[in-house]
């Protein structure tokens, strides 16, 4: 359920609810207001017309005169006179019925009414108001008041009147508080709705910029929404965050940048023992044959063959000094086909000066037609270095290193590097392709060299996996596509 529908439903919820309660109220309270004005109205009317009735009892008892004359004309008065008035039932002393009337009205809508009975009960001394539904009249607010003067009771009027026009303007009013409570509350919603919509229409804005944000390729200009609200207070903190992070992710670019070529010529600072001493042995049998040739120049067959000795040296020295440049040099990453066998064999001859001074046994083999890959081939050179060196720092005086290599499927390749070194605790194996974890000692590493080797294998969409026994082997394999980045 969206927001928007969300708030719509619960605040309509409220609206309604509170409207029919003000409904409510306001027609218990229009109901009994409507209610005490007829009744009052009705009391003053049969306090008005139990007069005439008196007197005629009166008459009737003291004079002699038969009542029914003087009562049936003041009922004929009341008919043309009192609107809504239904029955009149006349008793006298005894309760005994003298008279009754039951008046018909041109609209035809009462038409039937039960006979009053003959004789009635009454409270003396009081009048008494009942409102009830008889059949055939509807509704009908029926009053009993007591005929009485100086304290002798003479008789007692029943009168009946209409009550179905104060029913019918309850229902009108009910009706019409109804209709007004729907259509404010449709209005409302109406209204809430349209705002609601700009709401969200603002929160979508914001929502679709923080989507399209990538800080691959940041883009400034993302349509914020503009106001002077808290969601424009959203959109300009979204937009200085935006800011920070592209400000932030430059800063880090740079540093990455440094610390990675510092890495580089880490390797290089300890590749430069091993690379000296080769260099050196070169340096020094050139020496060995200049001076030899100096002592006996006439020597031709001598000189000839110390010269080619010196010869073969000197591209001993070159190759070296080759591979070291194209091993530092810093390239940008460009993808061609990568002889993986030759590139480890550059690699195990480049540290073969620290192998052959720890007396390793490195072992390298691969498949006969082991296929070139698609790749870097600066990177994927860096990647063997990184495993080598650890491998050869791993291990001990005579230690051994295995590497294998050969094709996993028709799609990949796989590349094994084991060596039983020291190997690696488990509570650390989650940890090695961090940036800047190492478990060597202090100025012997900077904790970047897997780190790299993880970034280069998964930006070729490759993969690494380390397994490790503690005190027996250590197991690095990594999985290369033939065909390059998918």
């Amino acid at each position: 359920m969206s927001l928007k529908i969300k708030i719509l439903f619960l605040i309509g919820s409220v609206i309604t609810v509170l409207m029919m309660t003000i409904s409510v109220a306001f027609l218990y309270q229009f109901r009994s207001v409507v209610i005490h004005k007829e009744v009052e109205n009705i009391r003053s009317i049969t306090d008005a017309i139990s007069i005439p009735f008196l007197d005629a009892l009166v008459y009737s008892e003291t004079d002699g005169i038969n009542p029914d004359i003087i009562l049936e004309r003041h009922l004929s008065y009341l008919a043309d006179k009192i609107e809504g008035i239904r029955f009149v039932h006349i008793y006298d002393s005894n309760d005994r019925l003298v008279i009754h009337s039951l008046f018909h009205f041109n609209t035809g809508d009462y038409t039937y009414y039960n006979p009053p009975p003959a004789t009635r009960s009454f409270v003396p001394g009081r009048q008494i108001l009942n409102i009830s539904r008889q059949e055939g009249n509807g509704w009908i607010i029926e009053v009993e008041s007591p005929l009485a003067i100086a304290g002798k009771k003479w008789g007692t009027a029943v009168l009946g009147f209409d009550g179905n026009p104060v029913r019918r303007e309850i229902i009108s009013i009910s009706r019409i508080l109804l209709y007004l409570g729907i259509a404010v509350t449709a209005i409302t919603l109406l209204v809430l709705y349209f705002l609601i919509n700009r709401l969200t229409m603002s929160l979508g804005r914001l929502t679709d910029a923080i989507d399209h944000f990538d800080l691959e390729t940041p883009q400034t200009d993302l349509p914020l929404p503009e106001s002077d609200d808290e969601i424009g207070y959203l959109s300009h903190r979204f937009e200085l965050l935006q800011k920070r992070l592209i400000e932030s992710r430059n800063h880090l670019a740079v540093t990455q940048r440094q610390i990675y070529r510092a890495e580089k010529l880490a390797f290089i600072g300890r590749l430069s023992a091993g690379i000296a001493h080769e260099v050196n042995n070169s340096v020094n049998g050139i020496q060995s044959c200049i001076y030899a040739i100096e002592k006996d120049p006439q020597n031709t067959e001598q000189t000839t063959s110390y010269l080619k000795l010196i010869n073969e040296a000197l591209k001993h020295i070159e190759n070296i000094v080759k591979k070291l440049l194209e091993y530092s040099r810093k390239n940008n990453p460009s993808l061609s086909e990568v002889d993986l066998r030759e590139t480890i064999q550059n690699v195990i001859q480049l540290c073969s000066y620290k192998i052959k001074e720890k007396k390793i046994d490195i072992d390298f083999k691969a498949e006969k037609n082991l296929p070139v890959i698609n790749a870097d081939k600066h990177l994927m050179r860096e990647v063997m270095m990184n495993l080598i060196i650890n491998s050869i720092d791993a291990v001990g005086e005579e230690g051994r290193i295995r590497i294998r290599s050969g094709r996993k499927n028709k799609e990949c390749i796989y590349l094994h590097v084991e060596d039983n070194g020291a190997g690696i605790s488990p509570e650390n194996q989650e940890l090695i392709f961090e940036p800047f974890f190492t478990t060597k000692e202090t100025g012997k590493g900077t904790g970047l060299g897997l780190s790299a080797v993880l970034g280069i294998v998964e930006a070729h969409d490759g993969e690494v996996r380390a397994q490790s026994k503690p005190g027996e082997k250590t197991v690095f394999t990594i999985t290369l596509p033939i065909s390059g980045k998918k």
